[in-house]
């Protein structure tokens, strides 16, 4: 069954047929207990990590929203990554489904692909940006304390992350205005080398910063308990020094394991993608390799919230007090509903006449 499909057929090896849908295009293959197999296990996961992802994306974007001392700059950019994941697990995850689902069944709809697809190359575009921002303002935050005191505001990271986030939106949403598939995908790779690059450079500085820092603290110590002869003024000002750092470089760890996440979840797509284009067998790749990779880059909408709450006692409590809020809710909007019932019910009853007594 084709809908909105081309019906511009080519043969492959292995008895494959491709079927073009735009600027991408479907792998047909005969169906086997394989193929089949793949399909129900990947789209199983798929559906827990959906529903999974969904809700713990929502808490955590819940529990910042309500809370102005999570409002930091550094939890901004942390919300605008949980909103980015919580699109995924909610739209993208559940359309993934669906196209797995269809392709089964020989059913080939052409729009839900290009939803598919588009939102896939949206989502792991802004990861990665945001990311990147994340890495940078760390940075920032470490070695220039005072400049990012000055210059870095809320307002100005939101206003940052929107912008780029929606230049790579139009830029994902040019293949359908004509840009062909052999420069969107080399811009792409282009850009995501960079992120990586600027990523491992911003922590790789911080990692020297941090060791540095932690031998200092152990000089300073030893030193102290051999003399404790200091200047009094002088200790108020090293103590807030270095609390700001370890303060910082304790939010930076935090970072770092964001982005190992990152990197664990989609490093083996990477793999997959290159090798697929370099072995020219990309229908393989399409049946049998691609869907645990996407069921990895699922997992990662998992996984930033659960390091996030890992690190974070603070947000960890705000998420308690939220699920306690939203109980309470639902049990009053439950009792009010079976109060109501309970009303409509009585004046019904009350409504009709009473029976006359016959003497």
């Amino acid at each position: 069954m084709l809908s909105g499909v081309s019906s511009n057929l080519s043969m492959m090896p292995n008895s494959t047929k491709t079927i073009q849908c735009m600027y991408t295009m479907y792998f047909i293959q005969e169906p086997s207990f394989a193929i089949g197999l793949i399909t129900v296990v990947t789209c199983f996961l798929t559906g827990i990590l959906s529903i999974t992802g969904a809700m713990a994306n929502s808490l955590v974007c819940g529990a910042i929203l309500r809370n102005r001392d999570l409002q930091n700059y550094s939890n901004i950019l942390l919300l605008l990554l949980s909103v980015n994941d919580f699109l995924v697990a909610f739209v993208t995850q559940p359309l993934y489904i669906v196209r797995r689902v269809l392709e089964s069944q020989h059913s080939y709809i052409c729009w839900i692909t290009l939803c598919y697809r588009s939102l896939w190359n949206i989502s792991i575009g802004v990861s990665f940006l945001v990311v990147t921002l994340i890495s940078c303002e760390r940075c920032f935050a470490l070695f220039h304390p005072f400049k990012y005191k000055i210059h870095v505001s809320v307002p100005r990271l939101l206003l940052t992350t929107l912008l780029l986030s929606g230049l790579w939106i139009v830029f994902v949403l040019s293949r359908f205005f004509g840009l062909n598939n052999e420069s969107y995908y080399y811009i792409t790779t282009s850009l995501l080398m960079i992120f990586i690059i600027i990523i491992t450079i911003a922590h790789v500085k911080i990692f020297i910063l941090a060791r540095r820092h932690h031998v200092q603290i152990s000089m300073t110590s030893c030193a102290a308990s051999e003399s404790n002869e200091t200047s009094s003024d002088r200790k108020p000002s090293k103590r807030r020094r270095n609390h700001y750092t370890a303060r910082e470089a304790k939010i930076a760890k935090s970072t770092a394991f964001i982005v190992g996440a990152v990197f664990v979840c989609y490093f083996p797509l990477m793999i997959a993608l290159i090798t697929s284009n370099l072995i020219n067998h990309e229908y393989l790749f399409h049946y049998y390799v691609f869907p645990w990779t996407d069921v990895l880059v699922f997992l990662n909408c998992v996984l930033n919230p659960a390091i996030y709450c890992w690190r974070s006692r603070e947000l960890r409590t705000a998420i308690v007090k939220l699920i306690g809020v939203l109980r309470k809710k639902s049990k009053v909007g439950t009792n009010q509903f079976i109060s109501k019932s309970f009303k409509k019910r009585n004046k019904v009853n009350g409504s009709q006449p009473k029976p006359t007594v016959v003497q």
